[in-house]
């Protein structure tokens, strides 16, 4: 099951009202993700709608987060992973429910896909409460990061932080005032890809 979030096509007005308050369609069930193998494409373009839209993505997400929680693998015959991709995820952050879903996704067999600009675009999404601390939360959670091309400071430095560093061995060579050449060798810690590194991707 593969839930995307995109925002490219039109929908017509009033879409809170129009989709969301006359019950579900049997065929969004989201456990029809992992029962049936159905693949739901919810497109509710937010530049288009604004916060309506952001609602409206935000309920599905919800709703297949919730679903999957309640799901109990160990009951099932041949368990089918499902898979939760968000693009534009700053736009759709729940704070209080993202990190604490992530913890456990893999236990409910759930891929999650965040794609979003930068490291702080997700902090500013994530409220005025320990922000950066939810973000870690959420990020540390996710077990592949791709970094692309990417001109943020605050990205390209937590992206080389994550990587860590390691010991270099520096050789320097002076020279007296006998002209004669002096080598010295240390050891510096450095990181393994610097932060500057990501702006070249």
């Amino acid at each position: 099951m593969i839930l995307i979030l995109v925002s490219s096509t039109f929908v017509s007005p009033g879409i809170l009202k129009e989709h969301f308050s006359e019950g579900v369609s049997p065929e969004l069930l989201p456990e029809n993700a992992y029962l049936n193998g159905d693949i739901v494409l919810v497109d509710f373009p937010v530049k288009e709608f604004g916060l309506p839209a952001i609602l409206a993505n935000g309920i599905m997400k919800f709703a297949f987060q919730t679903a999957m929680e309640r799901r109990e693998v160990s009951r099932e015959e041949n368990p089918m992973p499902v898979l939760l991709w968000v693009d534009e995820y700053q736009n759709l952050v729940n704070p209080a429910y993202d990190p604490m879903f992530q913890a456990t996704a893999r236990e409910a067999l759930v891929c999650t896909v965040y794609i979003s600009q930068s490291f702080n675009a997700i902090i500013g999404a994530m409220g005025a409460e320990n922000a950066e601390n939810k973000a870690k939360s959420l990020i540390t959670n996710l077990g592949l990061k791709v970094f692309n091309a990417n001109s943020d400071y605050d990205t390209n430095e937590f992206a080389a932080n994550m990587i860590g560093r390691h010991f270099v061995d520096i050789t320097s060579v002076s020279i007296g005032h006998d002209k004669q050449r002096q080598h010295s060798f240390s050891q510096q810690y450095h990181y393994q890809v610097p932060p500057e590194h990501f702006t070249t991707l």
